[in-house]
């Protein structure tokens, strides 16, 4: 049973908990309402014999009243006053009308000894002092008989039956209808000294019926019994019965109804309950349940609305984390991604995006590169090689998977290309360095052997030219260092310069001039350089440093290019771009950012034949930077390179040669 019922729906509980207590209730107001009908019949009859009784009281009135109007006119007759001086009650007797005084009696007494109702209950009584010490007091009367009472029975429609009690417990008269084994005694204990009446029940041939006790007057010695009558008995039985069953119906109907609209309020409470905590699963902790009271539901009210405030905090508090976190992996360079165990991509962060190229809506097992990363998800550490289609071949990364608590894979990958290229660096300044060391070092040991060597005979012009060689091959040896110098300065961002407007033309004059002296015996390579730049275009740019650009873009295009090398500039709006352009192979666009790093190389074996230490652009780069400028190159196989170089320009006529104070560029130590 218990478990039959715990199956059931709370509601279903709730409704048959309320026809339970409907039931209970009917009960209670049936049995209290069975005993109702009686009580309230009684309270009937006993207004029915109360009215009866008084209108049979006013009856009697009347009729004394009657009486009274027949009697009067005697009273003022010499012949009646004579008969009633001489006590001569026959005589008056004779003078009664017999139609109107009918039945009426005469009696002469004393009016001392008159007292009320002596002669009867229809009386009119007339006092005559015709004594100094006395009088004389006329009374007229009838007889109470059965006549009078059965008239008062059958104007209550023979409902209710009447009896007259003398002061004596005799029953001077009833109606035929009052049954003659009621006794004086059975009705009543004594004579009821008040005039508002009693009613007493009583048993008259098994029948529960109940008589209503009345005095006539207030010194009347009678007593007016109504008792009551089988049909009034059933009358009003009948009519509280009816009553009584419309009683029941309605309060049964309200008991129900009451139970339903209980159950209705309260299965609607629970109901609202059920809807709030639904709402709490689903994540929606920002409706409050109204609380009203300080009932259980109210607590429970309370209880529920400060569990969603404290949902929503804490889910706040995670957003929040979440948000911080999910920040996070979108800053990170590297590559993130999640699988869930259907095989589906479940995370890609902005890095897989900056690394794959492939945007996170679009990233499904239908790309390649995913389907590559997919057939990857076997935990470990790897390097692999992305198919991501980029000059030099695909990505080359490292991949770490690991299994994620409760299903699923994470994929982080990271760019080796910077680890490559550091390392490809220091294999260049390697070979760099141990190219351009060799060379002057050997020289300087080579020569400097032969003019130790005492076995050698040594003119001195060749004494002179070998010290000369030993000479420039030591100053090549104090370029290199501090083109190493420099490169370390650069990097560090440790250089300062003065910004000027500067005549962009005899800038690059002077750093051609300066390269002719440089390059000795090859000057004459810079006869095949084409110079057209204006000298009145003026940009802003420290002068020292503007001109140890473009030595190094003039000394590339001499070394690796081809002629006819030419320099041009043009005005782009606020700004003056600078062109250096060679007839050389071009470059590959693979190389072109690659190319301003320090030390590298597109020629790494030198093969070419071409020395330097992979610095000269670097420089050109860093020193741009540093006079808020750009440097870029435009170039393609077999298409000649055009190095660019862009500086503000400066208004026209404002050039300034720079102080001493501000001399221009300088490497801070």
């Amino acid at each position: 049973m218990r478990t039959v019922f715990s199956r059931i729906s709370f509601t279903t509980r709730l409704l048959l908990a309320a026809a339970v207590i409907t039931i209970g209730l009917v009960a209670i107001d049936y049995a209290t309402l069975l005993k109702l009908p009686h009580r309230v019949a009684r309270d009937s009859v006993e207004v029915a014999l109360r009215e009866n009784t008084s209108a049979f009281s006013t009856a009697l009135g009347d009729q004394r009243e009657e009486l009274r109007t027949a009697v009067t006119p005697l009273f003022n007759l010499a012949e009646f006053k004579a008969h009633v001086r001489a006590d001569d009650v026959d005589a008056v007797q004779a003078m009664l009308d017999e139609r109107a005084l009918q039945g009426v009696h005469v009696a002469i007494v004393p009016s001392a000894d008159v007292e009320p109702g002596s002669f009867g209950v229809v009386t009119v009584q007339e006092p005559f002092h015709f004594q100094v010490d006395g009088s004389q007091t006329v009374v007229f009367y009838r007889d109470l008989d059965s006549s009078l009472l059965d008239a008062a029975v059958a104007a209550t429609g023979n409902l209710v039956a009447f009896a007259v009690e003398d002061d004596d417990g005799t029953m001077v008269a009833r109606s035929s209808e009052f049954p003659s084994s009621v006794k004086a005694t059975r009705v009543n204990a004594g004579l009821d000294t008040s005039t508002s009446g009693t009613l007493d029940d009583i048993t008259v041939d098994g029948e529960e019926l109940h008589v209503f006790s009345r005095r006539l007057g207030q010194e009347s010695p009678y007593q007016l019994h109504a008792l009551s009558t089988e049909g009034l008995e059933d009358a009003a039985l009948k009519d509280t019965r009816g009553d009584v069953r419309n009683a029941v119906v309605g309060m049964t109907l309200a008991t129900v109804f009451g139970s339903l609209l209980l159950a209705f309020f309260a299965s609607r409470t629970v109901r609202s309950f059920a809807s709030r905590v639904r709402e709490l699963a689903d994540g929606k902790y920002g409706a409050q349940l109204p609380v009203h009271g300080t009932d259980g539901f109210a607590d429970l009210a309370d209880s529920v609305n400060r569990l969603s405030l404290e949902l929503d905090s804490r889910l706040t508090q995670l957003e929040e984390t979440a948000s911080a976190f999910r920040r996070t992996l979108e800053t990170i360079d590297e590559g993130i991604c999640t699988w869930t165990e259907a095989g589906a991509v479940g995370y890609w962060n902005r890095g897989a995006e900056q690394l794959t190229g492939i945007a996170r809506e679009r990233a499904s097992l239908d790309d390649p590169i995913v389907a590559f990363l997919a057939a990857e998800r076997m935990p470990g550490v790897r390097r692999i090689t992305l198919p991501v289609r980029r000059t030099g071949g695909g990505l080359t990364v490292d991949l770490v998977v690991t299994s994620m608590p409760g299903g699923g894979v994470l994929q982080t990958f990271r760019d080796t290309s910077m680890l490559d290229i550091l390392q490809q660096t220091q294999r260049n300044f390697m070979a760099t360095a141990s190219h351009e060391l060799r060379t002057p070092i050997t020289t300087i040991l080579g020569f400097a052997d032969t003019l130790t060597n005492s076995d050698l005979e040594l003119t001195p012009e060749q004494r002179e030219n070998f010290l000369l060689i030993i000479r420039e091959q030591s100053h090549h040896l104090q370029e290199i260092a501090e083109a190493f110098f420099t490169n370390q300065q650069l990097a560090n961002e440790r250089v300062e310069v003065s910004i000027a407007p500067t005549s962009l033309g005899r800038a690059v004059e002077d750093a051609i001039a300066r390269e002719r002296m440089t390059l000795g015996d090859r000057a004459d390579q810079l006869e095949a350089v084409a110079v057209d730049v204006p000298e009145e275009l003026l940009v802003l740019a420290d002068r020292r440093a503007l001109m140890g650009v473009v030595s190094v873009l003039v000394d590339n295009a001499v070394k690796y290019g081809s002629t006819p090398i030419s320099i041009t500039a043009e005005r782009t709006g606020g700004s003056v771009a600078l062109l250096v352009s060679d007839a050389g192979p071009g470059i590959d666009p693979y190389h072109h950012d690659r190319v301003f790093d320090p030390f590298y190389r597109i020629d790494v074996d030198m093969r070419s034949g071409v020395g330097g230490a992979g610095l000269g652009l670097f420089t050109a780069r860093k020193l741009m930077e540093a006079m808020h400028g750009l440097i870029r190159v435009r170039s393609s196989p077999g298409a000649g390179t055009t190095f660019i170089v862009e500086l503000p320009s400066a208004p026209l006529d404002e050039e300034r040669e720079p102080t001493a104070d501000s001399a221009g560029l300088r490497l801070v130590g």
